[in-house]
């Protein structure tokens, strides 16, 4: 969703880096190069510098590091979610410049509205990771989050009613 976002708010390229079973979704989203985070030299392997801001979705402390040579002076790095979020950490020695590091904190209420009116406008698409043809019921939420932790579904719709 970060990719189509950035897509729609006009980022000429988009770059990902994550694990290499979602590469195809990933591309089908918007992403312009993408790369397993894996890679032995991630910068080379996304193929291009001087990017405006990076974004650690969900990753691990210290991973941003390995992109941060990617970053033009003067750019803006964002820490969205972190499965170990009480132990960010930033080596700015990696970094080829000055950087502002964002920690303005994120509230999803902030941008329902915008979010759905991309929807509308049919400028965001869910299907890229969501499926909207299969939601599990209420009572296999259970399922639902297996499914997503499994990585077999990427986000999982789960029905109230």
């Amino acid at each position: 969703s970060f990719a189509c976002h950035a897509k729609n708010l006009g980022a000429a390229f988009v770059a990902m880096a994550g694990s290499a079973g979602r590469a195809a979704t990933c591309r089908a989203a918007g992403v312009d190069a993408y790369a397993d985070y894996r890679a032995e030299d991630l910068p080379a392997a996304l193929g291009a510098k001087d990017f405006d801001f990076l974004i650690d979705a969900v990753g691990k402390a210290g991973q941003i590091d390995r992109a941060l040579g990617l970053l033009r002076p003067g750019g803006v790095v964002g820490v969205y979610g972190l499965d170990e979020y009480d132990r960010c950490s930033i080596n700015p020695r990696q970094a080829r410049g000055d950087f502002t590091f964002a920690n303005r904190g994120y509230d999803e209420a902030e941008t329902h509205d915008a979010v759905v009116a991309h929807v509308r406008a049919r400028r965001l698409d869910a299907r890229k990771f969501l499926d909207l043809d299969r939601p599990w019921p209420l009572e296999r939420i259970g399922e639902a989050f297996e499914a997503v932790r499994r990585r077999q579904a990427v986000k999982a719709l789960v029905k109230l009613s």
